[in-house]
């Protein structure tokens, strides 16, 4: 497994190890997603092609994984025309047992589990990573410039 697929360019822009030939590797500089330090891609024919950190430091992995979670989070925000989430919500009605209906006709809408799924495009149209609220720091941080008093959402 390779511990580092993925880096970031000097615009930003996230960058797999896969998108990098010979020709273009020298066009750019990439960062470590995790500790920002400089990486290079490694593109040899013994070695499955990867980056690493230009000097040997350690680096927390986790970090890295959830830095790149939050820019891919962000970049699918930005880029598809929907984002989608979904949930599972327990219904259970407080009156089922004695509902003759229920009895009747084992309406699942009375109780049981049901899937919701929201596109909060239709809500929101701002993504930023970092962003901060009323005191407070969201990974990834949903807004609607069209509609200031909704509440955002944190990612």
């Amino acid at each position: 497994m390779i511990t580092y697929p993925n880096a970031v360019d000097e615009n930003g822009d996230v960058h797999n190890i896969g998108e990098i030939t010979q020709e273009n590797r020298a066009e750019h500089k990439y960062y470590c997603l995790g500790c920002d330090k400089e990486m290079v891609p490694v593109l040899c024919k013994e070695k499955e092609p990867h980056f690493r950190h230009k000097v040997n430091d350690l680096c927390n992995p986790e970090t890295y994984l959830h830095n790149l979670a939050k820019k891919y989070l962000a970049k699918q925000f930005e880029s598809q025309p929907k984002f989608e989430v979904s949930y599972y919500a327990t219904n259970e009605c407080p009156h089922k047992d004695s509902c003759p209906l229920f009895k009747q006709f084992q309406w699942k809408e009375c109780s049981g589990t049901t899937l919701h799924t929201f596109d909060l495009k239709e809500k929101y149209d701002t993504c930023q990573i970092e962003g901060v609220y009323d005191g407070y720091r969201a990974d990834v941080l949903l807004t609607s410039s069209k509609n200031p008093d909704l509440p955002p959402i944190f990612l």
